[in-house]
């Protein structure tokens, strides 16, 4: 099995740090995350106003008395977008008709009279997850919030979470902000219930745009490359280039930039243009003409996508990322590539993030890990060390390069709050 160097270590297999990282994940999750409770509840009662705001707004469209069950209702959507003259999509992993919240972005996309029907929809959905899966979630006894780490489940090598042993806590990996839904409306950001225990600051450093320049690198487009290393923003050039002045004039304007982002990430990883049409609620033909645009920009990325074709085609099927990590692919080799494309991309990211971990834990007194947020990390620092511990922190990121030809170093953008998660702002290093 391959070998790598981890600052502070001697040589360690790859069994070896996955041992390692199962350590730092136990140390999370006994430590779990300290929770304002008030600000829980002022959440709850914001979530469950706004819920209340749109049922009424879709009563009002659609001139009749409409209760919280319809929204969740599949066969009230279903009778209720039928009788309006709409088609359901198709859900790409089960193959059945369904409204879901792809589908609905489309009509709305599509069907301007019927944008504030859909949005509603989608908005209550959102609401009602927000309180099901974070506000509502149990505490534990001391008022913190722990999850189960699992380490070892996602073929990728990234970290996925949910409720603890005793079924309490949440999947902490997925508390929204609030602010990337389908619609660009802005809700209650969970994040700000999430706060620093007394005396400390909290951090986040975030690999911003990772998967994409790790597809820049083992793709070897010089142009994505190139981008990258002048600190070009990818997405929101892409924002720009799809909805015009609607992305605003930096780009960043929701929900473009995320859907940009999206169809960047659709086509890094071989997706199809029905696929991005139905994603971004565009129309096919204009799918297809963004992939050519994008094929201009960048050659090298379709010949990636042959290259790593003709190896999972080939066999013994296995595909292996810079780090020495493997897939074997079981599907058939036409259905793998999108799948596979994606494994390189998010696998090697992740491959950085916990080794990042390690470093931190090993390098780093006064650092307090909380939480693995696949691209970022989230921990805490007593005040008067944080001078101290700033510096250390990136000099662990610095210090883990993907081994390419060209090593390929990710620089990590700070956020910090002296308040809580939600209201992190950005800090020089």
């Amino acid at each position: 099995m391959a070998g790598l160097c981890i600052r502070g270590a001697t040589e360690m297999t790859l069994y070896a740090i996955q041992q390692a990282v199962n350590e730092v994940a136990l140390d999370m999750m006994l430590q779990g995350v300290r929770i304002d409770q008030v600000r829980l509840a002022q959440l709850e009662s914001v979530v469950e106003s706004a819920m209340q705001t749109r049922l009424n707004l879709l009563s009002q469209s659609l001139g009749r008395p409409v209760n919280e069950k319809m929204p969740r209702s599949s066969k009230q959507i279903k009778e209720l977008f039928a009788s309006l003259g709409q088609r359901p999509g198709i859900d790409r992993k089960s193959g059945q008709e369904t409204y879901n919240d792809e589908t609905l972005f489309k009509i709305a996309r599509k069907t301007p009279a019927l944008r504030q029907v859909c949005y509603a929809i989608l908005e209550f959905r959102q609401l009602g997850q927000m309180l099901s899966n974070f506000i509502r979630a149990k505490l534990d006894e001391d008022g913190r919030m722990r999850c189960s780490f699992n380490t070892a489940g996602p073929e990728t090598f990234r970290w996925s979470s949910s409720k603890n042993a005793f079924w309490r806590g949440c999947n902490l990996q997925n508390v929204t902000t609030g602010d990337r839904g389908l619609t660009g409306a802005k809700l209650p950001n969970l994040r700000t219930a999430v706060v620093p225990d007394p005396g400390c600051i909290m951090w986040e450093p975030d690999l911003a745009g990772a998967d994409a320049q790790v597809v820049a690198w083992d793709s070897g487009d010089e142009n994505l490359k190139q981008w990258f290393r002048e600190g070009v923003k990818i997405h929101t050039i892409t924002a720009k280039e799809v909805f015009g002045s609607a992305a605003g004039p930096d780009g960043r304007t929701e929900p473009y930039y995320t859907l940009a982002k999206k169809a960047r990430h659709l086509w890094h990883y071989g997706g199809k243009a029905r696929t991005m049409a139905s994603s971004l609620g565009i129309l096919v033909v204009e799918a297809e003409r963004l992939m050519r645009q994008f094929a201009g920009l960048n050659p090298g990325i379709p010949k990636w996508h042959r290259r790593i074709d003709a190896i999972i085609r080939a066999k013994p099927h296995i595909l292996t990322n810079r780090f020495g990590y493997r897939i074997v692919c079981f599907k058939r080799p036409e259905d793998e590539l999108p799948d596979m494309l994606a494994w390189i991309g998010q696998s090697t990211v992740a491959c950085i993030i916990n080794r990042v971990l390690l470093n931190i834990r090993r390098e780093v007194p006064h650092a307090m890990l909380l939480l693995n947020e696949h691209d970022s990390l989230v921990g805490q620092t007593p005040v008067g060390q944080w001078a101290t511990v700033k510096p250390l922190l990136r000099e662990q990121f610095l210090s883990v390069a993907v081994p390419y030809e060209e090593p390929l170093v990710i620089p990590p953008e700070l956020k910090v709050s002296l308040k809580s998660w939600g209201e992190m702002e950005k800090e020089p290093w």
